[in-house]
């Protein structure tokens, strides 16, 4: 299902879509408000610019979350298996068309043996930094003790060696500094940080030093959805929502602290990234209204320039690049389909010859649960996360 949003075309709201249909159900302001944010109607067209291959992994008892990035010549996905209770990897070649890709699968470690799942089962984050491939993990050997991971290896299929972090506590971000070392985040009683070296020349995937002992950079945040890194500009950290303040602020790293920045109008459903000229860009979900909106940080340090991009419904994950070509927004929602019935989407909004067009890649029943969205070599890798894992393979011509 396609859609173009065409700034200056007018059309009737029986043309409409059903999702834009229902900003009658809203208050009166708030419906405005939001019409006067899309500003644009929704038309359906035809796009050949978008070419979608979909591969869909075995059927695993998967954990709640996953991880995937771009290593050497394969796309790499990190997820558990509840049946087991184990931390798995997934390859799949980058080359060749994926419908007669062979995936390979390989098990890292075994977690949680207690006796039942602790609620941060799965908690995970896959890293590449230069060659070096970098799983962190939570672990458990028995209740109420848990074990924070590092699982590491040259990319490719040497075998990992695992060390631990402690205090352990939830992997949070892995982002590059502008020294070019790496510092890694995570949740204990306080925000913890630690840096690694880039991977040396010699046989060995583990620095020869983690630049000193791990560190507590700031006291303990009640975040809520994901944390997302960001390094440009000479600046480096993340995004992150804190539920305890009901807040969204950027995190820098400032060579031996966290600087927290509030971001005004912040929610939890977040995506961000620095630009080269060390200002930020943020894509939030506001579930209230509906709306998908895009900030823009201004000179003023503290300043946003906001601009609404479209309307959703049931969004829970958003990502977005930048370009020569424009912004590409993508977002999860819930569309109809065709039954009186819901299905939960990945859509893309993009722009094709001076509008913006709509595109569902991918529409099934199940909740999507967690997204992965990387670009590498000029295509986009997006991984789903539904009762099944489906990875797709996006090129924008």
């Amino acid at each position: 299902m396609e859609y173009t949003i065409a700034l200056r075309s007018p059309c009737k709201a029986a043309s409409l879509p059903p999702w834009v249909r229902r900003i009658g159900r809203l208050p009166l302001a708030a419906g405005l408000l939001s019409l006067l944010l899309l500003l644009s109607c929704v038309r359906q067209s035809e796009d050949a610019t978008v070419r979608c291959e979909s591969l869909k992994l075995p059927f695993h008892r998967y954990g709640p979350s996953l991880s995937a990035v771009v290593s050497s010549a394969n796309l790499a996905i990190a997820f558990t298996d509840r049946e087991n209770a184990s931390l798995n990897m997934s390859l799949i070649p980058l080359k060749g068309p994926w419908n007669a890709s062979s995936p390979s699968f390989e098990t890292v470690d075994r977690i949680d043996w207690a006796n039942s799942f602790s609620v941060d089962f799965g908690s995970m984050l896959l890293a590449v930094d230069g060659s070096r491939e970098n799983l962190f993990y939570l672990d458990r050997e028995r209740e109420g003790e848990d074990i924070l991971k590092w699982a590491y290896r040259r990319a490719g299929t040497d075998p990992w060696s695992v060390d631990t972090f402690v205090p352990p506590g939830r992997p949070l971000a892995f982002v590059p500094d502008a020294d070019g070392r790496c510092g890694f985040y995570w949740m204990s009683d306080g925000i913890y940080r630690t840096a690694l070296s880039p991977l040396p020349s010699a046989e060995g995937a583990r620095p020869a030093s983690l630049s000193g002992d791990p560190m507590s950079v700031h006291k303990r945040i009640l975040f809520d959805g994901t944390a997302m890194p960001v390094s440009s500009g000479g600046r480096s950290g993340f995004t992150a929502y804190d539920a305890d303040t009901d807040s969204l602020s950027f995190w820098e790293w400032k060579a031996d602290h966290l600087d927290e920045t509030r971001i005004p109008g912040g929610s939890r459903i977040q995506a961000s990234r620095l630009r080269p000229d060390g200002t930020l860009a943020i894509l939030l979900y506001e579930a209230r209204t509906r709306r998908i909106v895009f900030k823009e940080q201004t000179a003023s340090p503290k300043g946003f320039r906001e601009t609404g991009v479209t309307l959703a419904d049931g969004t829970t994950a958003l990502f977005f690049l930048e370009g020569k070509e424009g912004t590409r927004f993508f977002f999860t929602e819930l569309v109809e389909d065709g039954h009186g019935g819901t299905q939960a989407a990945l859509s893309l909004l993009h722009k094709v010859e001076g509008e913006y067009r709509k595109r569902v890649l991918s529409s099934e029943a199940g909740a999507i649960r967690s997204l992965s969205i990387v670009e590498s070599g000029g295509e986009i890798y997006a991984v789903l996360l539904r009762d099944t894992i489906e990875a797709l393979r996006i090129r924008i011509e």
